[in-house]
């Protein structure tokens, strides 16, 4: 039995890389930020307006963001919303406030500037600028004969 444990072990081992990590550091250092965030937004808004939903909204609009994804709302909300006590006047609402959670996180995490962290960094390549160039026929011939690897049929 522990023989056959520690093949099962082994095997499974093979299949978690350092990028798997690395992955779980990743999403545990932004589910962390996005509860710290939610407890520094807590602080500002009317306890009243405060349920469950919005701050688990919050916490995955912020963590979204944190992570590069968008700050659109998903077109559905979190599967546990899909539960039939959610078809009420009350679940409705619950879902409501998680989608107003949500954009508010999402938009709390945009203020700190997170989305900006998200994204990786690059160079210009030959040839290749970050700025805006306006294409004309000029323009054109010069990069062409600048470049004999571009195709001559504009």
């Amino acid at each position: 039995m522990k023989k056959s444990l520690l093949v099962l072990l082994t095997i499974g081992s093979l299949f978690v890389g350092c990028a798997s990590l690395e992955d779980f550091k990743y999403r545990s250092v932004n589910r962390h930020r996005a509860a710290d965030a939610w407890k520094q937004a807590k602080a500002c808004i009317d306890p009243a307006c405060v349920t469950c939903d919005y701050a688990d909204g919050f916490k995955e609009g912020y963590f979204v963001v944190a992570t590069g994804g968008s700050c659109c709302p998903p077109i559905v909300p979190p599967p546990k919303y899909f539960h039939a006590r959610y078809q009420s006047t009350t679940g409705q609402s619950q879902v409501n406030h998680w989608y107003q959670g949500y954009q508010a996180g999402t938009i709390s995490a945009d203020r700190d500037g997170r989305s900006l962290w998200a994204a990786v960094p690059t160079q210009d390549g030959p040839g290749l600028s970050s700025q805006p160039v306006e294409l004309t026929t000029d323009t054109y011939w010069t990069s062409v004969i600048a470049d004999p690897t571009v195709s001559e049929t504009p």
